[in-house]
């Protein structure tokens, strides 16, 4: 392979890098503000997005923390069905009793150690932002 089409690769890579970042950022804006005319309480984002590490894989992972009285599985379908994400998305919605019951685990302290809250119920902010 020549130098000149490694260099065409490269920024033609970069630029679908980009591209999948402004899609990401976009859909964290619209299902964020989905989430908040839901009543969710918090919405944290986690995983490779918040360590900057997007690549043309990379997927939004939310942890959600919502009062309702569905089960588990019923919110969470109930979720994807009402977002209908436009990009790969991983949804881990739990009740404010779930989190502080699972808040030892693995997986929920990892997500609420390295994530950034990007809605929280009372407060305003600027958004969401990946950048």
């Amino acid at each position: 392979m020549s130098a000149t089409h490694e260099e065409r690769l490269r920024r033609r890579l970069q630029e679908r890098r980009r591209i999948h970042q402004r899609e990401l950022e976009e859909e964290l804006f619209r299902l964020v503000e989905e989430l908040k005319a839901i009543g969710v309480e918090r919405v944290i984002l986690f995983g490779s997005v918040v360590r900057r590490a997007i690549g043309l894989t990379s997927d939004l992972d939310l942890l959600v923390i919502w009062d309702t009285p569905m089960g588990f599985l019923e919110r969470t379908a109930f979720l994807y069905r009402r977002l209908n994400p436009r990009v790969p998305v991983d949804l881990f919605v739990y009740t404010p009793e779930e989190i502080q019951r699972l808040a030892d685990r693995p997986f929920i302290r990892r997500a609420l150690a390295e994530g950034e809250t990007v809605y929280a119920a009372g407060s305003e902010g600027g958004g969401p932002s990946l950048t």
